[in-house]
């Protein structure tokens, strides 16, 4: 997917867009300073946007820097922008988001190692009941109502890739393994109760 860049031409005396006359030129650098892309326009659009298109395939994880010049034949200003690419083409978050992903992704994984000490500890002791199944089935829903939103605010690599890790181990630890231990301690109250007839 490519990505528009557009920039708009003012003129310094009057404030006013400058949409006519004019050469804008773009040059795309990656982190070590190659030249990916060298692009031209002088038509402007929307009144006064100039647009440089960049293919997607210019772009892959990294820090990349933009260079704009427009000029006529008697003036001209240049001007730089540096951005980050990752993959999922979006800035990557900072303050608040970032804070509360972390915490949440550390209290998370406490509450789901805790649950599933519980979980054995209950099923040695053969007390484990649907209201330990349900909190089980609970906490497997919210690690994937979490993985919902970090998909839609966070959009970090690392911690999609260990949300996604325990999406398929909570399915084990949080649905498969207590529903195995509610059937077995059904099975064995059933049998106790059998016996004490």
């Amino acid at each position: 997917m490519g990505h528009n860049f557009y920039i708009n031409v003012i003129n310094q005396s009057n404030g006013l867009p400058i949409n006519s006359g004019l050469t804008c030129y773009m040059h795309l650098y990656n982190s070590t300073g190659d030249h990916l892309v060298i692009s031209e326009t002088s038509t402007a659009e929307n009144m006064f946007d100039y647009k440089f298109f960049v293919d997607g395939g210019n772009f892959t994880k990294g820090i990349y820097s933009a260079k704009f010049q427009c000029n006529n034949s008697a003036e001209g200003g240049p001007f730089e922008i540096s951005f980050e690419a990752n993959m999922y083409g979006i800035a990557p978050p900072e303050g608040i988001v970032l804070v509360f992903f972390s915490l949440g992704f550390l209290i998370l994984v406490g509450t789901l190692i805790s649950l599933l000490i519980y979980t054995l500890a209950l099923f040695v002791e053969k007390d484990f009941n649907i209201k330990h199944l349900i909190f089980n089935v609970s906490a497997y829903l919210i690690i994937f109502a979490f993985y919902i939103l970090e998909q839609e605010y966070l959009r970090h690599e690392l911690i999609s890739d260990i949300l996604l890790i325990f999406l398929e181990v909570g399915s084990i630890t949080n649905i498969i393994f207590p529903f195995i231990v509610f059937i077995i301690s059904i099975t064995i109250w059933k049998w106790q109760e059998l016996e004490k007839w």
